[in-house]
């Protein structure tokens, strides 16, 4: 009964912060609403709307697909390597790890304005560092051609959370 105790805060946040919003905006994707006026149930409508939009669902579909392909497999393999090397016994390990945490625990709004400082077309780090070699500017975003890969590259980013459970999943295989 006490373990049951335990986990009731974490449970009952995660009802209200996550099942219930999650719930609410399935009830609500069968229904017209527009905050002022009573909910109306139109069925399945929103969902033939999407579909209807000037066929912008389907590609949209498409891009959010490629952007899971590239990033899950890259952020995983990534951080296995780097959990791998950082359970080695080689100096500068534990600061390794506290720094490709950070990310993890750092705002997102916050990220969001570091990459914006990266990605700047005129005076962005990338950029910058490009120069030297003889490259221009690169429109990191601006360009769709090579906006969803720069944006892969943030995910990327944030390896932290994965390289941590590979690092306790690596220290907790016997070594014999």
């Amino acid at each position: 009964m006490s373990g049951y105790l335990l986990i009731l805060p974490w449970f009952l946040g995660f009802l209200f912060f996550y099942s219930g919003p999650m719930l609410f905006s399935f009830i609500i994707s069968f229904c017209n609403w527009d905050y002022f006026k009573d909910l109306t149930f139109i069925g399945l409508d929103n969902y033939f709307r999407i579909f209807d939009s000037a066929g912008h669902a389907l590609p949209a579909m498409g891009r959010t697909l490629k952007f899971v392909f590239l990033e899950v497999p890259l952020q995983l393999v990534i951080s296995l390597a780097v959990a791998m090397l950082l359970t080695r016994k080689i100096p500068g390990t534990r600061i390794s790890r506290t720094l490709i945490y950070l990310p993890a625990v750092m705002s997102g709004a916050v990220g969001g304005l570091i990459w914006r400082y990266m990605f700047n077309t005129q005076t962005g780090l990338f950029n910058y560092l490009l120069s030297f070699i003889g490259v221009g500017p690169i429109a990191w975003i601006e360009n769709p051609d090579i906006a969803l890969y720069s944006i892969v590259l943030t995910g990327i980013w944030a390896i932290g959370q994965p390289m941590i459970l590979f690092i306790a999943a690596i220290q907790g295989v016997p070594k014999t």
